[in-house]
Protein backbone atom coordinates (compact mmCIF):
# COMPACT_ATOMS: atom_id res chain seq x y z
CA UNK A 1 0.00 0.00 0.00
CA UNK A 2 2.79 2.74 1.02
CA UNK A 3 4.23 2.66 -2.67
CA UNK A 4 1.45 3.66 -3.94
CA UNK A 5 0.89 6.78 -1.52
CA UNK A 6 4.52 7.11 -2.71
CA UNK A 7 3.89 7.11 -6.63
CA UNK A 8 0.87 9.25 -5.27
CA UNK A 9 3.08 11.87 -3.86
CA UNK A 10 5.81 12.01 -6.66
CA UNK A 11 3.21 12.69 -9.20
CA UNK A 12 1.40 15.39 -7.31
CA UNK A 13 5.32 17.08 -6.96
CA UNK A 14 6.12 16.42 -10.80
CA UNK A 15 2.41 17.53 -12.46
CA UNK A 16 2.59 20.60 -10.14
CA UNK A 17 5.75 21.46 -11.21
CA UNK A 18 4.81 21.20 -14.66
CA UNK A 19 2.31 23.43 -14.70
CA UNK A 20 4.01 25.42 -12.70
CA UNK A 21 6.36 25.55 -15.23
CA UNK A 22 4.33 25.74 -17.89
CA UNK A 23 2.66 29.04 -16.81
CA UNK A 24 5.57 30.75 -16.45
CA UNK A 25 7.02 29.76 -19.86
CA UNK A 26 7.04 32.82 -22.22
CA UNK A 27 8.28 31.27 -25.36
CA UNK A 28 6.20 32.51 -28.67
CA UNK A 29 3.61 33.06 -26.84
CA UNK A 30 2.53 35.96 -29.45
CA UNK A 31 1.91 32.89 -31.84
CA UNK A 32 -1.97 31.96 -31.74
CA UNK A 33 -2.05 28.46 -31.96
CA UNK A 34 0.78 27.83 -29.56
CA UNK A 35 -0.44 30.30 -27.39
CA UNK A 36 -4.14 28.50 -26.97
CA UNK A 37 -2.49 25.19 -27.07
CA UNK A 38 -0.40 26.08 -24.32
CA UNK A 39 -3.70 26.71 -22.23
CA UNK A 40 -5.33 23.81 -22.96
CA UNK A 41 -2.13 21.56 -21.95
CA UNK A 42 -1.78 23.92 -18.37
CA UNK A 43 -5.74 23.09 -17.68
CA UNK A 44 -4.94 19.66 -18.20
CA UNK A 45 -1.72 19.55 -16.24
CA UNK A 46 -3.67 21.53 -13.32
CA UNK A 47 -6.39 18.64 -13.08
CA UNK A 48 -4.46 15.92 -13.17
CA UNK A 49 -2.34 17.24 -10.19
CA UNK A 50 -5.85 18.24 -8.48
CA UNK A 51 -7.02 14.36 -9.62
CA UNK A 52 -3.70 12.95 -7.73
CA UNK A 53 -4.09 14.81 -5.15
CA UNK A 54 -7.87 14.39 -4.25
CA UNK A 55 -6.73 10.18 -4.47
CA UNK A 56 -3.90 10.60 -2.51
CA UNK A 57 -5.15 12.58 0.57
CA UNK A 58 -8.39 11.15 0.22
CA UNK A 59 -7.28 7.80 0.46
CA UNK A 60 -9.36 6.41 -2.27
CA UNK A 61 -7.44 3.54 -3.23
CA UNK A 62 -7.10 2.65 0.15
CA UNK A 63 -10.94 1.72 0.31
CA UNK A 64 -12.03 -1.70 -0.45
CA UNK A 65 -15.11 0.14 -2.09
CA UNK A 66 -13.32 2.11 -4.68
CA UNK A 67 -16.51 3.35 -6.49
CA UNK A 68 -15.24 7.19 -5.45
CA UNK A 69 -11.56 6.58 -7.03
CA UNK A 70 -13.34 5.42 -10.13
CA UNK A 71 -15.73 8.17 -10.06
CA UNK A 72 -12.56 10.88 -9.74
CA UNK A 73 -10.54 9.09 -12.61
CA UNK A 74 -13.27 9.32 -15.47
CA UNK A 75 -14.79 12.56 -14.09
CA UNK A 76 -11.02 14.20 -14.33
CA UNK A 77 -8.62 11.92 -16.23
CA UNK A 78 -10.93 12.30 -19.44
CA UNK A 79 -11.07 15.60 -19.61
CA UNK A 80 -7.30 15.63 -19.14
CA UNK A 81 -6.63 13.29 -21.95
CA UNK A 82 -8.96 15.54 -23.94
CA UNK A 83 -7.79 18.73 -23.56
CA UNK A 84 -4.15 17.73 -24.26
CA UNK A 85 -4.76 16.40 -27.31
CA UNK A 86 -6.64 19.07 -28.31
CA UNK A 87 -4.00 20.99 -27.62
CA UNK A 88 -2.02 19.23 -29.57
CA UNK A 89 -4.18 18.90 -32.81
CA UNK A 90 -4.39 22.87 -32.32
CA UNK A 91 -0.62 22.99 -33.17
CA UNK A 92 -0.99 20.76 -35.94
CA UNK A 93 -3.60 21.85 -37.29
CA UNK A 94 -4.22 25.73 -35.70
CA UNK A 95 -7.83 24.49 -35.30
CA UNK A 96 -9.60 22.70 -32.07
CA UNK A 97 -10.64 18.92 -32.35
CA UNK A 98 -13.50 18.29 -34.83
CA UNK A 99 -17.18 18.73 -34.16
CA UNK A 100 -18.05 15.52 -34.51
CA UNK A 101 -14.90 14.30 -31.92
CA UNK A 102 -15.98 16.67 -29.38
CA UNK A 103 -19.93 15.54 -29.55
CA UNK A 104 -18.67 11.68 -28.79
CA UNK A 105 -16.17 12.51 -26.44
CA UNK A 106 -18.91 14.25 -24.42
CA UNK A 107 -20.95 11.47 -25.28
CA UNK A 108 -19.10 9.00 -23.85
CA UNK A 109 -17.79 11.13 -20.72
CA UNK A 110 -21.96 11.63 -19.89
CA UNK A 111 -21.99 7.50 -20.00
CA UNK A 112 -18.85 6.88 -17.67
CA UNK A 113 -20.20 9.37 -15.28
CA UNK A 114 -23.37 7.87 -15.01
CA UNK A 115 -22.42 4.45 -14.63
CA UNK A 116 -19.76 5.84 -12.12
CA UNK A 117 -22.73 7.81 -10.32
CA UNK A 118 -25.11 4.65 -10.67
CA UNK A 119 -22.10 1.94 -8.74
CA UNK A 120 -21.89 4.49 -6.41
CA UNK A 121 -25.55 4.59 -5.67
CA UNK A 122 -26.25 1.18 -5.94
CA UNK A 123 -23.08 0.52 -3.34
CA UNK A 124 -22.81 -3.24 -5.60
CA UNK A 125 -19.67 -4.45 -6.96
CA UNK A 126 -21.18 -4.96 -10.22
CA UNK A 127 -18.69 -6.02 -13.00
CA UNK A 128 -21.01 -4.68 -15.56
CA UNK A 129 -20.26 -1.27 -14.57
CA UNK A 130 -16.75 -1.67 -14.77
CA UNK A 131 -16.73 -2.70 -17.98
CA UNK A 132 -18.83 0.03 -19.23
CA UNK A 133 -16.56 2.67 -17.44
CA UNK A 134 -13.64 1.01 -19.14
CA UNK A 135 -14.99 0.56 -22.47
CA UNK A 136 -15.40 4.31 -22.21
CA UNK A 137 -12.56 5.26 -21.33
CA UNK A 138 -10.24 3.28 -23.78
CA UNK A 139 -13.15 4.59 -26.73
CA UNK A 140 -12.49 8.16 -26.11
CA UNK A 141 -8.60 7.93 -25.75
CA UNK A 142 -8.35 5.54 -29.06
CA UNK A 143 -10.92 7.83 -30.67
CA UNK A 144 -8.55 11.23 -29.81
CA UNK A 145 -5.20 9.23 -30.85
CA UNK A 146 -6.49 7.96 -33.93
CA UNK A 147 -8.04 12.18 -34.97
CA UNK A 148 -4.62 13.24 -34.10
CA UNK A 149 -2.45 10.68 -36.11
CA UNK A 150 -4.75 11.43 -38.89
CA UNK A 151 -3.98 15.21 -38.43
CA UNK A 152 -0.06 14.57 -37.94
CA UNK A 153 0.09 12.84 -41.28
CA UNK A 154 -1.78 15.83 -43.06
CA UNK A 155 0.63 17.68 -41.95
CA UNK A 156 3.73 15.94 -42.52
CA UNK A 157 2.44 15.75 -46.11
CA UNK A 158 1.92 19.43 -45.85
CA UNK A 159 5.11 19.90 -45.11
CA UNK A 160 6.76 17.86 -47.55
CA UNK A 161 4.67 20.01 -50.22
CA UNK A 162 6.16 23.43 -48.36
CA UNK A 163 9.81 23.27 -47.84
CA UNK A 164 12.91 22.45 -49.04
CA UNK A 165 14.23 20.58 -45.82
CA UNK A 166 12.57 17.91 -43.88
CA UNK A 167 10.78 19.47 -41.12
CA UNK A 168 8.93 16.62 -39.72
CA UNK A 169 11.35 15.98 -36.49
CA UNK A 170 10.25 19.12 -35.25
CA UNK A 171 6.53 18.07 -34.89
CA UNK A 172 7.75 14.33 -34.10
CA UNK A 173 7.64 14.12 -30.69
CA UNK A 174 3.69 15.16 -30.52
CA UNK A 175 3.24 11.63 -32.18
CA UNK A 176 6.21 9.92 -29.92
CA UNK A 177 4.88 11.36 -26.56
CA UNK A 178 0.81 10.88 -27.66
CA UNK A 179 1.35 7.59 -28.18
CA UNK A 180 3.18 6.93 -25.32
CA UNK A 181 0.95 8.86 -22.83
CA UNK A 182 -2.55 7.30 -24.67
CA UNK A 183 -0.46 3.91 -24.95
CA UNK A 184 0.47 3.89 -20.98
CA UNK A 185 -3.38 5.14 -19.56
CA UNK A 186 -5.04 2.26 -22.22
CA UNK A 187 -4.32 0.20 -19.37
CA UNK A 188 -6.25 1.85 -16.97
CA UNK A 189 -9.78 -0.28 -17.19
CA UNK A 190 -7.50 -2.84 -15.60
CA UNK A 191 -7.03 -0.72 -12.98
CA UNK A 192 -10.94 -0.43 -12.92
CA UNK A 193 -11.80 -3.88 -13.40
CA UNK A 194 -9.06 -5.07 -11.04
CA UNK A 195 -8.19 -2.12 -8.58
CA UNK A 196 -4.59 -3.64 -8.56
CA UNK A 197 -1.97 -1.55 -6.90
CA UNK A 198 0.79 -2.85 -8.41
CA UNK A 199 -0.06 -2.10 -11.44
CA UNK A 200 -1.77 1.35 -10.52
CA UNK A 201 2.32 2.43 -9.37
CA UNK A 202 3.86 1.53 -12.42
CA UNK A 203 1.23 3.12 -15.21
CA UNK A 204 1.49 6.82 -12.96
CA UNK A 205 5.25 6.15 -12.76
CA UNK A 206 5.35 5.51 -16.34
CA UNK A 207 2.62 8.46 -17.23
CA UNK A 208 4.64 10.61 -15.39
CA UNK A 209 7.53 10.16 -17.49
CA UNK A 210 6.12 10.61 -21.25
CA UNK A 211 4.41 13.72 -19.69
CA UNK A 212 7.59 15.53 -18.28
CA UNK A 213 9.30 14.65 -22.24
CA UNK A 214 5.51 16.13 -23.42
CA UNK A 215 6.02 19.64 -21.73
CA UNK A 216 9.52 19.94 -22.12
CA UNK A 217 9.38 19.23 -25.68
CA UNK A 218 6.15 21.48 -26.20
CA UNK A 219 8.04 24.51 -24.46
CA UNK A 220 11.81 23.92 -26.52
CA UNK A 221 8.43 23.71 -29.56
CA UNK A 222 8.23 27.40 -28.74
CA UNK A 223 10.98 28.33 -30.94
CA UNK A 224 9.77 26.73 -34.31
CA UNK A 225 5.86 27.08 -34.11
CA UNK A 226 6.12 30.09 -36.65
CA UNK A 227 7.75 28.07 -38.67
CA UNK A 228 4.80 25.16 -38.82
CA UNK A 229 1.85 27.97 -38.22
CA UNK A 230 3.44 29.18 -41.11
CA UNK A 231 3.05 25.91 -43.34
CA UNK A 232 -1.05 25.82 -42.52
CA UNK A 233 -2.10 29.29 -42.52
CA UNK A 234 -0.61 29.50 -45.99
CA UNK A 235 -1.95 25.85 -47.64
CA UNK A 236 -4.97 26.08 -45.22
CA UNK A 237 -6.34 29.38 -46.34
CA UNK A 238 -5.35 29.93 -49.53
CA UNK A 239 -8.37 29.51 -51.66
CA UNK A 240 -7.34 29.71 -54.89
CA UNK A 241 -6.76 26.54 -56.95
CA UNK A 242 -6.80 25.10 -60.26
CA UNK A 243 -10.76 25.39 -61.24
CA UNK A 244 -10.02 29.17 -59.63
CA UNK A 245 -7.56 30.19 -62.26
CA UNK A 246 -9.65 28.35 -65.30
CA UNK A 247 -12.51 30.24 -64.25
CA UNK A 248 -10.90 33.41 -65.00
CA UNK A 249 -10.16 32.68 -68.20
CA UNK A 250 -12.30 34.59 -70.78
CA UNK A 251 -15.81 33.40 -71.84
CA UNK A 252 -17.20 34.12 -75.12
CA UNK A 253 -20.75 33.32 -76.15
CA UNK A 254 -20.28 29.94 -78.12
CA UNK A 255 -18.64 28.85 -74.85
CA UNK A 256 -22.16 28.93 -72.98
CA UNK A 257 -24.35 27.40 -75.76
CA UNK A 258 -23.48 23.89 -75.25
CA UNK A 259 -22.49 21.80 -72.36
CA UNK A 260 -20.10 19.78 -74.68
CA UNK A 261 -18.50 22.95 -76.09
CA UNK A 262 -17.72 24.30 -72.34
CA UNK A 263 -16.27 20.34 -71.47
CA UNK A 264 -13.96 20.88 -74.17
CA UNK A 265 -12.97 24.47 -73.12
CA UNK A 266 -12.60 23.46 -69.91
CA UNK A 267 -10.31 20.84 -70.91
CA UNK A 268 -8.41 22.69 -73.22
CA UNK A 269 -7.88 25.22 -70.75
CA UNK A 270 -6.01 23.21 -68.15
CA UNK A 271 -4.41 21.03 -70.75
CA UNK A 272 -2.63 25.09 -72.08
CA UNK A 273 -2.16 25.81 -68.42
CA UNK A 274 -0.20 22.84 -67.36
CA UNK A 275 1.91 23.51 -70.68
CA UNK A 276 2.38 26.59 -69.29
CA UNK A 277 3.33 25.44 -65.84
CA UNK A 278 5.65 22.85 -67.63
CA UNK A 279 7.23 25.54 -69.30
CA UNK A 280 7.96 28.11 -66.84
CA UNK A 281 9.07 25.00 -64.27
CA UNK A 282 11.44 23.93 -67.13
CA UNK A 283 13.02 27.54 -67.40
CA UNK A 284 13.24 28.28 -63.97
CA UNK A 285 15.23 24.85 -63.62
CA UNK A 286 17.54 25.66 -66.77
CA UNK A 287 18.49 28.68 -64.76
CA UNK A 288 19.21 26.24 -61.73
CA UNK A 289 17.77 28.44 -59.54
CA UNK A 290 16.22 25.69 -57.24
CA UNK A 291 20.33 26.06 -56.02
CA UNK A 292 18.90 28.49 -54.21
CA UNK A 293 19.29 28.08 -50.03
CA UNK A 294 15.71 27.68 -47.83
CA UNK A 295 13.33 27.56 -50.86
CA UNK A 296 9.66 27.11 -49.95
CA UNK A 297 6.85 26.76 -52.59
CA UNK A 298 5.31 30.20 -52.24
CA UNK A 299 8.93 31.69 -53.37
CA UNK A 300 8.63 28.80 -56.32
CA UNK A 301 5.24 30.15 -57.18
CA UNK A 302 5.69 33.67 -56.97
CA UNK A 303 8.83 33.16 -59.33
CA UNK A 304 6.94 31.38 -61.47
CA UNK A 305 3.91 33.53 -61.09
CA UNK A 306 1.56 30.92 -60.25
CA UNK A 307 -0.33 29.47 -57.35
CA UNK A 308 1.11 27.71 -54.67
CA UNK A 309 -1.72 25.19 -54.75
CA UNK A 310 -1.93 24.42 -57.95
CA UNK A 311 1.84 24.03 -57.87
CA UNK A 312 1.53 21.46 -54.97
CA UNK A 313 -1.09 19.30 -57.11
CA UNK A 314 1.34 19.43 -59.90
CA UNK A 315 4.01 17.87 -58.02
CA UNK A 316 1.64 15.43 -56.47
CA UNK A 317 -0.34 14.19 -59.47
CA UNK A 318 2.13 15.12 -62.37
CA UNK A 319 5.47 14.34 -61.19
CA UNK A 320 4.16 11.81 -58.47
CA UNK A 321 6.49 14.08 -56.29
CA UNK A 322 6.13 16.15 -53.02
CA UNK A 323 7.97 19.72 -53.89
CA UNK A 324 10.70 18.80 -51.32
CA UNK A 325 11.27 15.36 -53.14
CA UNK A 326 11.34 16.76 -56.81
CA UNK A 327 14.18 19.62 -55.33
CA UNK A 328 16.13 17.61 -53.88
CA UNK A 329 15.91 14.99 -57.02
CA UNK A 330 17.49 18.38 -59.04
CA UNK A 331 19.79 19.34 -56.25
CA UNK A 332 21.21 15.52 -56.24
CA UNK A 333 21.23 15.70 -60.50
CA UNK A 334 23.57 18.77 -59.83
CA UNK A 335 25.49 17.36 -57.04
CA UNK A 336 26.43 13.80 -59.23
CA UNK A 337 27.68 16.54 -61.99
CA UNK A 338 29.67 19.07 -60.06
CA UNK A 339 31.43 15.60 -58.27
CA UNK A 340 32.63 14.47 -61.48
CA UNK A 341 33.47 17.65 -63.23
CA UNK A 342 35.05 19.43 -60.12
CA UNK A 343 37.16 16.91 -58.28
CA UNK A 344 39.31 19.46 -55.94
CA UNK A 345 36.00 20.75 -54.92
CA UNK A 346 34.61 19.38 -51.25
CA UNK A 347 31.26 17.99 -50.44
CA UNK A 348 30.77 20.11 -47.73
CA UNK A 349 31.28 22.70 -50.49
CA UNK A 350 29.18 21.11 -52.95
CA UNK A 351 26.30 20.59 -50.80
CA UNK A 352 26.13 24.36 -50.12
CA UNK A 353 26.14 25.00 -53.83
CA UNK A 354 23.49 22.51 -54.66
CA UNK A 355 20.87 24.53 -52.06
CA UNK A 356 21.58 22.02 -48.48
CA UNK A 357 22.04 24.15 -45.65
CA UNK A 358 23.29 20.79 -43.63
CA UNK A 359 26.32 18.68 -45.03
CA UNK A 360 25.17 15.84 -42.63
CA UNK A 361 21.64 16.22 -44.46
CA UNK A 362 23.13 15.90 -47.95
CA UNK A 363 25.61 13.02 -47.30
CA UNK A 364 22.09 11.24 -45.53
CA UNK A 365 20.35 11.71 -48.51
CA UNK A 366 22.74 11.04 -51.32
CA UNK A 367 23.09 7.52 -49.71
CA UNK A 368 19.89 7.22 -49.43
CA UNK A 369 19.28 7.96 -53.00
CA UNK A 370 22.70 6.66 -55.14
CA UNK A 371 23.18 3.67 -52.23
CA UNK A 372 26.67 5.42 -51.93
CA UNK A 373 28.64 8.12 -49.83
CA UNK A 374 28.86 11.20 -52.04
CA UNK A 375 33.19 10.19 -51.81
CA UNK A 376 32.48 6.96 -53.34
CA UNK A 377 30.54 8.00 -56.18
CA UNK A 378 33.02 10.25 -56.96
CA UNK A 379 35.76 7.61 -56.39
CA UNK A 380 34.10 4.99 -58.34
CA UNK A 381 33.40 7.42 -61.38
CA UNK A 382 37.04 8.43 -61.21
CA UNK A 383 38.36 4.59 -61.38
CA UNK A 384 35.70 4.06 -64.56
CA UNK A 385 37.12 6.51 -66.48
CA UNK A 386 40.87 5.77 -65.98
CA UNK A 387 39.59 1.96 -67.07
Amino acid sequence: MNYVLTFQDFAIAISFTLAFILLLSRNHTENHPYFKAKWYILIAVALLTVQFMIQRFGMLRMQENYSIALFVNIAIFMPVAFLIINGMHILLTNKNLPRKIQNASFGLYLIGIAACVYYRCMRSDDMAIKIICAFCFMVHLISLHLTNMKAYHKLVNKIDNYFDFDAEPLIRFMLTSSSFMIGVSLFTPFIIITNNHILIAILIALFEISLIYFVARFIGYGNEVAIISAVNTSLGNDNETEEAEENNEAKTENDIETPDRIHVSVVDNSQNALLDLTSKLTEWTNQKKYCKQNLTIVILAKEIGTNQKYLSRYFNETCNLSFRDWLNDLRMQEAKKILLDNSNITVESIASECGFTSRTHFHTLFVKMFGMTPSQYRINNLVEEEK
